[in-house]
């Protein structure tokens, strides 16, 4: 058996100003957890980092919203700079990689739910969490 591999996207620079959309998912909606939620912290926080997931939810505030980038990331304590390698960008391909988010030019439409944590990823997580995750 062979084992996928996942590539990382090329990261791309931000675009100063997006416009963040809601990225309607209606099973995710009925079945997964708010992005603010204590399940999101507890569990998707050791696999995505506190920066991404700060942005995440601020991201969902500021749905139907053009958005400035440096400002946002400012805001979240990042450098305000948008480049491909800068602290930003990065955490915007965190999301986009573990599904929280997709980008399509200037335009960034985020989940406002997400799934459990998938058991592969669980292994990122400590031990007491991974038990409690087995419950949650």
């Amino acid at each position: 058996m062979t084992r996928m591999k996942h590539e990382w996207p090329t990261l791309v620079a931000l675009d100063p100003t997006m416009t963040v959309t809601w990225w309607h998912d209606s099973l995710g909606e009925e079945h997964g957890h708010a992005v603010a939620s204590a399940y999101t912290e507890r569990f998707w926080l050791p696999v995505i980092g506190p920066s991404a997931l700060w942005l995440a939810r601020r991201l969902v505030e500021r749905i139907d919203q053009d958005v400035d980038m440096a400002g946002l990331a400012a805001a979240v304590g990042l450098h305000a700079g948008l480049a491909a390698n800068g602290p930003m960008t990065k955490a915007i391909y965190r999301l986009i990689h573990f599904g929280f988010a997709r980008r399509a030019g200037d335009v960034l439409d985020v989940r406002t739910h997400v799934d459990r944590v998938p058991h592969r990823l669980l292994a990122r997580c400590p031990e007491l969490q991974r038990e409690a995750a087995g419950a949650a």
